[in-house]
């Protein structure tokens, strides 16, 4: 007897889990909140400036790198519900194999570090480098555009 294949809605909470980068500030410096949101979240200990925008990274996102969950998940703000990414409105149509996601995630990660690496030890990141990063976060983690 095989092992069950995990749905399709598995499969999309365990992309989100493995990646968090629309929460760890690679792809926002800040979420726009609704009015009512801010006070909210500033008492559950996030960081909220200004009038309303949540700043990145998120508090209130897992530490670990193995699950980068929100641990406020079913409270999360408007903006946050809202935001569908690329890769995740690519799998939520297609399905398929998670695991091609998967390293697409692993690379966007692996590039991050290597910025964040070259950025500690003082030194210009290679523009091949940034030129691979912005590529890899434009087309597969930016908003996914809207169903018609």
């Amino acid at each position: 007897m095989t092992a069950a294949r995990p749905s399709r809605e598995d499969d999309l909470a365990a992309l989100c889990r493995a990646c968090g980068l629309c929460c760890d500030g690679a792809l926002f410096g800040r979420v726009p909140l609704a009015p009512d949101e801010a006070e909210p979240l500033r008492r559950r200990g996030l960081r909220v400036v200004g009038a309303g925008a949540l700043e990145q990274p998120c508090a209130a996102l897992s530490p670990s790198p193995d699950d980068r969950a929100c641990t406020l998940y079913d409270e999360r703000p408007a903006a946050c519900r809202a935001f569908v990414c690329t890769l995740h409105a690519t799998h939520a149509q297609s399905g398929g194999p998670l695991e091609p996601r998967l390293a697409v995630v692993r690379r966007a990660r692996a590039l991050l570090a290597e910025l964040d690496r070259a950025q500690a030890a003082g030194e210009e990141p290679p523009l091949s480098l940034v030129a691979a990063l912005r590529g890899e976060l434009a087309a597969s983690f930016g908003r996914a555009a809207a169903a018609k």
